[in-house]
């Protein structure tokens, strides 16, 4: 896949007694980070870190490597701002990431950047298969690659996939319903999804339609990149940056939209143009369907960053309104993010109330154009995101009852 990465020029001098930088204004510090491996790794291994910052990869799993400084031991410095930070070490994939001592999936690490500083930790597994065979794929059914789409808004490229429902290629006078998921990368095929865990969407979708609980849809998969943060983000954050949503929505209508329409059985109308996205996913999603309802009738707005520059969404959704009727799925983990006034309640769990009941205020209403769904027990992860696709997809296109 061929992706430009955008790098942050910085500006280094002297204060005090140790180095800092500054990026737009912010304050950088060096963070030294040191990790112990569980054992000694073949010659040409490396160890990577990966987070939510873009000098961490921005969740590159195979982009900032570390330093052997001993056989089980590597470092890696990088300048980083004050404020928290979210990562996992890999071995240069996310087939390859750590794991706990039980092999269990593991949540990611946070560290809060107070300065400079130095801070050890260590692998308990790696996910790892020493022969390095491939992984066999983890897709079924009719999925079609469509490899480095262009996007002139964006000037970037991305992988896009096709999941075409069962029957496509044998009633040939049927059109489809559309669903746009963002983070495409993540929802068919391990191989290449997020920690090595997908969304399972096209046996999700697969299962319902053999069971008659939803009529026939198709999958539009379109890959992140490492701007996904610029990309699925509609307004800048004084912190992380951002604020290409609104090109990465002119790429969908202008560029994919009428590629895959044309392509494919497809009905093209809004009232059949859906799209979904878990996290920053979650957000655009929300934003494409408020702000394009002209395009985009439904949304499945997962696990939405309502954080995001000081809750944005829930003034925008305020103070806005669609200009066609749209149905939206809202949902979130009861175990997502932190609890900052310890209430018990997660802060995320606190934003996706708040943005519900703005939506609720601005019309929306459950049974009809609405649900609200709050996952017991579930974490922010992909594993938790597809145990409770099918309620979404049943939401989106469940058969109605006579």
């Amino acid at each position: 896949m061929m992706v430009i990465r955008s790098w942050l020029g910085r500006v280094v001098l002297l204060w005090g007694c140790f180095l800092v930088s500054w990026v737009y204004g912010q304050r950088e510090y060096p963070v030294t980070f040191e990790v112990e491996v569980p054992f000694v790794l073949p010659s040409g291994v490396r160890v990577y870190i990966s987070g939510d910052h873009p000098r961490l990869g921005s969740w590159d799993p195979g982009l900032v490597n570390m330093h052997r400084v001993s056989p089980r031991r590597f470092r890696r410095t990088v300048w980083l701002p004050k404020g928290e930070v979210q990562f996992k070490f890999t071995l240069g994939s996310w087939r390859h990431v750590e794991k706990g001592v039980h092999w269990e999936e593991l949540s990611n690490r946070r560290l809060k950047v107070v300065g400079r500083g130095s801070y050890f930790f260590r692998v308990a597994r790696w996910n790892y298969s020493w022969d390095l065979r491939p992984v066999l794929p983890t897709w079924s059914g009719d999925i079609e690659a469509i490899a480095n789409v262009y996007s002139p808004q964006l000037r970037n490229r991305r992988h896009i996939w096709v999941y075409l429902p069962p029957g496509y290629f044998t009633h040939l006078n049927r059109r489809y319903p559309v669903l746009y998921m963002h983070d495409g990368n993540n929802v068919f095929d391990a191989r290449r999804a997020f920690g090595g865990v997908e969304w399972s969407a096209d046996e999700t979708a697969k299962r319902l339609l053999e069971a008659q609980k939803v009529v026939g849809f198709i999958i539009v998969a379109v890959s992140n990149t490492a701007k996904r943060m610029y990309e699925y983000t509609p307004v800048r954050d004084v912190r992380y940056g951002g604020g290409g949503g609104e090109k990465y929505a002119q790429f969908l209508i202008k560029t994919l939209k009428p590629m895959i329409d044309r392509y494919y059985r497809t009905r093209p109308s809004r009232e059949y143009t859906a799209v979904m996205g878990s996290s920053l996913g979650g957000l655009v999603s929300l934003y494409l369907v408020w702000r394009h309802s002209e395009v985009f009738s439904q949304a499945g707005v997962v696990s939405p960053s309502v954080w995001w520059a000081r809750r944005w969404v829930v003034d925008f959704v305020g103070r806005y309104s669609p200009r066609y009727p749209v149905r939206i799925w809202l949902d979130m983990g009861t175990q997502e993010g932190g609890d900052r006034d310890r209430d018990g309640v997660s802060d995320a769990l606190e934003d996706a109330r708040l943005l519900r009941d703005v939506l609720l205020k601005r019309g929306m209403r459950y049974g009809k154009n609405f649900a609200y769904f709050e996952a017991v027990g579930a974490r922010h992860n992909e594993y938790f995101w597809a145990k409770r696709l099918g309620r979404i997809f049943r939401f989106l296109y469940g058969k109605k009852k006579n």
